[in-house]
């Protein structure tokens, strides 16, 4: 699953911290960058490369979701082909082009796994517990750690050199070694 989401759903107060590799907001433009005096490094500017050739070739799906969410979502409710079309695409446009490759699960079955767990879950609880946060080098969108760190108690900020939008197919170790450090800001019981 590309989130990896330690909840109890619907029950906010009970989550312990959450470890995610995307945000619910486009990062900040080149022109915002440079007028609050940001500099990226060699990971944040072949990841901004990334992002910016999502923005000139794949924003169709971005103003679908975030104007006609509910009509996509209607849509795509109760029709797991639907589903599948919509986000097989993506796993497969914005996924490390070095897929199946480096410990990767991109297949056809991982593919329809994780389509089901969008259709069989429905559920997402906001908390201030602690957030770790794993960027992807190949992901289509690029959030600073100043970024992340407006949405929630960000406590870790980690870059990875492989994997993409689907980082948890394509680079399933990465999330999971962010993951293991959560341990670190609470005790698990």
């Amino acid at each position: 699953m590309r989130n990896c989401i330690l909840t109890v759903f619907n029950l906010p107060y009970l989550v312990k911290g959450s470890c995610v590799d995307y945000l619910p907001f486009f990062p900040l433009s080149r022109d915002q960058l440079a007028a609050d005096d940001i500099t990226l490094d060699a990971f944040g500017n072949f990841a901004y490369k990334i992002y910016e050739r999502v923005l000139a070739t794949g924003t169709g799906y971005f103003v679908e979701e975030n104007t006609e969410l509910n009509t996509i979502g209607t849509a795509l409710y109760d029709n797991p082909v639907g589903q599948l079309a919509w986000i097989a695409a993506k796993i497969i446009l914005w996924s490390d082009p070095r897929a199946g490759t480096n410990g990767s699960l991109i297949n056809p079955e991982m593919t329809l796994n994780t389509v089901s767990l969008y259709y069989l879950t429905q559920a997402f609880a906001n908390t201030d517990a602690p957030l770790l946060f794993s960027a992807f080098q190949y992901t289509n969108q690029y959030w600073l750690p100043e970024a992340v760190a407006m949405v929630g108690n960000l406590v870790s900020y980690t870059e990875h050199d492989f994997g993409g939008h689907s980082s948890g197919l394509d680079n399933p170790f990465g999330p999971l070694s962010d993951l293991i450090k959560i341990g670190d800001y609470f005790d698990i019981q």
